[in-house]
């Protein structure tokens, strides 16, 4: 094509132990017109140099550094430089499939979304480029009806003149409060069940710190503000969070997002509201909901 088609921002922080993996899967693309924008977040590893070696390598790899601030803002940082019609996310210890870049692209080309979603595996053997392709006109009423929808920015093609201004402001979950605002504004989105892409969980990674579960609460105030007709789902994804951990999240909480206007429990059943009422008599405030 001639001139870059793609930016592929990743966000890196310590990651030496897969780096080089996930940056050689971007370097092998099928599809060559791309950009790679690796922002380092002050890696105290020897992540830097080996960002440093790809990009000596390959002048396609873009190297910027800055004081640690987290994801969010080297997320931002690496919008704020994509030059491209395209971006992507990647995380730094995940890997592509080598046809993913060429395979996101033509479905773009070929059904007009503005955002094209593609499969995960957590298994790397299982990598494909096999799968059909639906195409949703309403990827938020998808987000608010979907249980599989997933909240992760990684491995979805999306127009840079539509999303790239869009900032994540979130200190957590700020992926899922973005990707959320981010289909607010989408017209149409194209979802590949095609896993082209390889997700490696992490026991040590930044969503797994403590008090990453607390700030759940901030997630769906945003999350419902963005997008109001969330709030049934929101409603939902609550109860099962209290059903798990009780602990962290009280029946008398989920009565007070309700009445709060963050969530809504319509889509409860029966059994479900009076389990959550029973629970409330016995360890909440003695008021009725």
């Amino acid at each position: 094509m001639g001139k870059d088609q793609i930016s592929i921002i990743i966000p890196v922080y310590n990651a030496a132990a897969h780096l080089a993996d996930a940056l050689e899967s971007v370097r092998v693309q099928t599809f060559r017109d791309w950009e790679c924008i690796c922002v380092d977040d002050g890696s105290t590893d020897n992540s830097a140099e080996i960002l440093s070696r790809f990009a000596a390598d390959d002048a396609r790899f873009r190297v910027v550094s800055q004081a640690n601030a987290g994801p969010r803002a080297a997320r931002n940082h690496g919008l704020e430089l994509a030059r491209t019609p395209w971006f992507l996310f990647m995380d730094s210890d995940d890997v592509f499939h080598p046809d993913a870049f060429r395979t996101l692209l033509d479905v773009a080309e070929r059904t007009g979304a503005d955002v094209v979603t593609a499969g995960y595996s957590c298994d790397p053997a299982k990598l494909s480029c096999a799968g059909t392709t639906r195409v949703c006109d309403d990827p938020a009423a998808r987000m608010a009806d979907e249980r599989s929808w997933r909240g992760e920015p990684w491995a979805r093609l999306m127009r840079t003149d539509m999303f790239a201004d869009l900032r994540f402001v979130l200190r957590y979950h700020e992926d899922v409060g973005w990707l959320t605002a981010a289909m607010v504004r989408s017209h149409r989105e194209a979802v590949l069940d095609a896993p082209l892409y390889y997700y490696r969980p992490t026991a040590n990674s930044f969503s797994r710190r403590p008090d990453y579960d607390a700030a759940l609460s901030e997630l769906w105030r945003y999350q419902a503000e963005v997008c109001p007709s969330l709030k049934p789902r929101l409603g939902e994804i609550a109860y099962a969070r209290w059903k798990r951990h009780p602990e962290e999240l009280t029946a008398a909480d989920v009565y007070r997002l309700r009445d709060e206007g963050v969530i809504s429990l319509v889509r409860l059943s029966l059994s479900k509201r009076m389990r959550l009422l029973l629970s409330f008599f016995l360890n909440g405030k003695g008021q009725r909901p």
